[in-house]
Parts: C-alpha cells; structure tokens; sequence
C-alpha cells in the first residue's frame, strides 16, 4: 500500500501511541518522492525502494534519540530486505544491540532465493553481533519459516490469520519471552494493526504501515541496565 498519501494517517498514529520505531512493507516509493513527502518529525528514515519496477519497497523510521547503524554489507538488490542494527540507551540484560529486519517478499519472488538470503543474514549476523536481539519482521506471503526458527531459535509471535484466513505478516524474535499475545484492530479504515505487549517491548503493525515498535522497550526499567 502506498505511503505517501497516508503519510498524514502514519503520523498521526505515530505521534499517538509514541513509538520509537516503525516498519513500512509496500511503501511504493520512487527516487522522484524525497524524504521531505514522507517525513515524520523527530524521525529518521531509512528507505530501500523497489527499482526496476513499481510497487514494493521498505522502509523503517527511528526515533532521532535513538543510535542506529544501517547493515549495508548484509544487504542485497536482489531482496527487499533492509537491516539496521539499534543501539538505545537502555537494552535487556545479556543484550548488547537489537538487530532489525524488515521484509518484503512479494508472490512472484522465488522462495528458495529469499529462504537462502535470510539464512546467510542471519548467519552473518550471528557471527558478527553474538549477543544481540534479533526481529524480522513483515511480509513473508507464503515463505516458509521452519528452518529459519530451527537454525536461529527464533519463534514467530503473531499467533492470528493477518490478511483473510492467512497468516503472512509475521514477526520472528529471539527475544520472544519479553512479548504477550498480540492483539488485531482496525487501523485506516479497511486495514488492520496488530498490537503486542510484552514486558518490556510493544509491537504494532498494519497492512499498510506495517510494524510500529513502541516506546515500551526503552521505558521499563525492570531486568535493564
């Protein structure tokens, strides 16, 4: 779904609910739309657009007060996947950075390419940052996860159908004792957000807006250093 002509619905539940992060799945941006269309105050963006067609693309927004890196030596043009590496003030003991993958793996893309990348990222990311926590995110069709769950002792938390009776929308984390059961509603009229808190994290998402990571993971002070 395209961002910028929700861009003003986007801020609006940004501001509201005070996240710190959010995660955008089919931005449908284009070199020709700059960052001052779709900005939001207080924000970064960081943007992977889809180039040799329309439609697709990600893109996530970071909290100014919040240090981010982006992974570019993971990344590929062949996916659209984009990788950044946070570093807030505060983080869950044993846990020195949180590592973020935002997905978008369109029906038509090749499954076994996506799974393989994904695989080799993460890979890569457990050699490099041993001791971070790691969130992929978005929309993965009809990918199937199982190996990835196995081999990275991930667990997929959005427990619900996302779009019809499927459950293509997904959240995959290390860190998934620190969350409860997310919960679906409405968001943009005909979309739907799914909102999950726990302890010390919040996770929202939408069709269009895709994921929004509240503040509740920098505020709680139990169990942090």
């Amino acid at each position: 779904m395209s961002l910028a002509p929700k861009i003003d619905e986007v801020r609006s539940v940004v501001q509201d609910e005070n996240v710190d992060l959010v995660c955008v799945t089919e931005t449908w941006l284009r070199e020709h739309i700059e960052n001052n269309i779709i900005n939001i105050s207080g924000y970064n963006i960081i943007r992977r657009n889809r180039v040799e067609s329309q439609h697709g693309g990600v893109c996530i927004y970071v909290r100014n007060s919040i240090h981010f890196t982006v992974l570019d030596t993971i990344m590929d043009q062949n996916f659209e996947v984009l990788w950044i590496k946070l570093r807030p003030n505060q983080l869950p003991r044993g846990i020195s950075s949180i590592i973020i993958g935002i997905v978008y793996h369109p029906q038509s893309a090749n499954d076994q390419m996506m799974k393989t990348y994904l695989y080799d990222s993460l890979s890569n990311i457990e050699a490099q940052y041993p001791d971070s926590g790691i969130i992929v995110l978005g929309d993965f069709n009809q990918l199937n996860i199982a190996r990835l769950k196995y081999s990275f002792s991930v667990k997929q938390i959005v427990p619900f159908p996302t779009r019809g009776k499927n459950k293509l929308d997904l959240i995959l984390t290390n860190l998934s004792l620190l969350y409860d059961t997310p919960m679906k509603f409405p968001f943009l009229a005909y979309q739907t957000m799914i909102a999950s808190s726990f302890n010390h994290f919040s996770v929202k998402k939408s069709q269009s807006v895709k994921y929004l990571l509240s503040s509740e993971i920098l505020d709680q002070p139990n169990d942090w250093r």
